[in-house]
C-alpha cells in the first residue's frame, strides 16, 4: 500500500474516530488501534514519535496512579500522551462500560461533551502528528525493513557476492547497495560528505528538519567484526547523533557468517530492536546476507549474544549509567 492510500486510510478512521456517539466509541476505538499496528509505515512513524520520549511511559504511570492528567510540552510530546492514553482506554474491560475515557478529562454533566474533549486533547494530536510524518515521508524505519525483508527474501546472493568480491571494502559495498535500494523505493537524501566528528555513512534531509543519521557495520565473529566492532557503530552513531542534535539514529547491521548478532536486555518495538541512552534512541536493523545452507525454519540457530549495556559501554564512559 502507498503512502498516499495509508493516509486516506488513515483520515477515514479517524474520521470515524471522531464522529462515532459515546456507546460506539470504544468498538471504533480498538478498530483505529488495531489500523495503526497493522500497516508497517504507520508502526514505523509510532515508534519513531515514542522514540523522542523515552521515559514518557513511566512518568505517566506516575501522573495515573495519582488520578493526575499530563499536558505536552509539544505538539508531538501532546501526540505520544494521546497514544499512551488511546492505548490504554482501547483495552479497557467491559466492566467500564465504554466510559473508561473519563478518567483522563474533566468531569462535566455531559458525557458526549467529555468524550469530545478526551478525542480533541489525545486523540487529535495522535493523528495529526502520524499524518505529518507520513507527507514528510518521515518512515525510514519503515523503509528499512522492507529494504531488509526484500534483501534476504530475493537479493541475499547478490549482496553477499558483492560483498566477497573485495571484503575490504565490502562493507562500503553492501552499504552503498542500501542505500540505492532505498532510493529507488522513493526515499529522497543526500550524502554527507563528514560530520563534525567522522563520516556519517548517510544523513538525509528528506525535505524536513530532521536528518537521517544511519551508519552501516559488518558483523563477523570469524574476524575481527565481532561484536567488539558492532559496539564501535552504537558509538558511531550516537555521537552523529549528538553533533545533528537528533535523538533517532539507525544501525544497519550485515552478517556475512552463519552468525547472526542477538541483543539481549534492550527495547523492542514491534519487533526491531532499540537501545535508548542519554535521550538518544538508536534502532538495530539485522540484515542476513550469509547463504545458509537450509531455511531458516529448518537450520539450528547460531547467535552470538550480546547485553545492550555492553554495546554502550564506550558511551557510558565518563557519564552517567546509561538509561536501556
Amino acid at each position: 500500500m502507498n503512502i498516499q492510500s495509508v493516509r486516506l486510510k488513515l483520515q477515514k478512521r479517524f474520521a470515524s474516530l471522531n464522529n462515532s456517539p459515546w456507546d460506539e466509541f470504544p468498538g471504533e476505538l480498538k478498530r483505529f488501534m488495531h489500523f495503526l499496528a497493522s500497516e508497517p509505515s504507520l508502526v514505523a512513524a509510532l515508534v519513531q514519535l515514542m522514540a523522542g520520549f523515552p521515559s514518557l511511559r513511566v512518568e505517566l504511570e506516575g501522573y495515573f496512579a495519582r488520578n493526575m492528567r499530563a499536558t505536552g510540552a509539544t505538539h508531538a510530546e501532546m501526540a505520544a500522551i494521546g497514544y499512551i492514553v488511546l492505548d490504554r482506554v482501547s483495552r479497557a474491560t467491559d466492566a467500564e462500560r465504554g466510559l473508561a475515557y473519563m478518567r483522563y478529562v474533566n468531569h462535566t454533566s455531559d458525557a458526549s461533551g467529555m468524550l469530545n474533549e478526551f478525542r480533541r486533547q489525545y486523540a487529535r494530536p495522535l493523528y495529526e502528528a502520524v499524518d505529518e510524518q507520513l507527507q514528510d515521508s518521515n518512515i525510514i524505519l519503515g523503509e528499512l525493513m522492507r529494504a531488509k525483508h526484500a534483501i534476504e527474501w530475493f537479493m541475499r546472493e547478490d549482496f553477499y557476492s558483492d560483498y566477497n568480491l573485495q571484503t575490504g571494502r565490502g562493507e562500503k559495498t553492501v552499504g552503498w547497495k542500501l542505500y540505492g535500494l532505498l532510493y529507488e523505493r522513493g526515499v529522497e537524501f543526500s550524502i554527507e560528505p563528514a560530520s563534525i566528528s567522522g563520516e556519517a555513512d548517510m544523513v538525509a534531509s528528506q525535505n524536513s528538519e530532521h536528518p537521517l543519521i544511519a551508519d552501516v557495520k559488518i558483523f563477523d565473529p570469524s574476524t575481527s567484526r565481532g561484536s567488539s566492532y558492532i559496539k564501535k557503530g552504537v558509538s558511531q552513531v550516537f555521537t552523529y547523533l549528538e553533533d545533528y542534535n537528533q535523538t533517532v539514529g539507525y544501525l544497519v547491521i550485515f552478517a556475512v557468517s552463519s552468525k547472526t548478532l542477538r541483543v539481549t536486555d534492550c527495547q523492542s518495538s514491534e519487533g526491531v530492536p532499540s537501545l535508548t541512552i542519554h535521550g538518544k534512541t538508536i534502532f538495530l536493523i539485522q540484515i542476513d546476507i550469509y547463504p545458509h545452507e537450509q531455511s531458516a525454519s529448518k537450520r539450528q540457530e547460531d547467535v552470538e549474544l550480546v547485553t545492550a549495556s555492553e554495546l554502550c559501554t564506550d558511551i557510558a564512559e565518563g557519564r552517567v549509567a546509561p538509561s536501556l
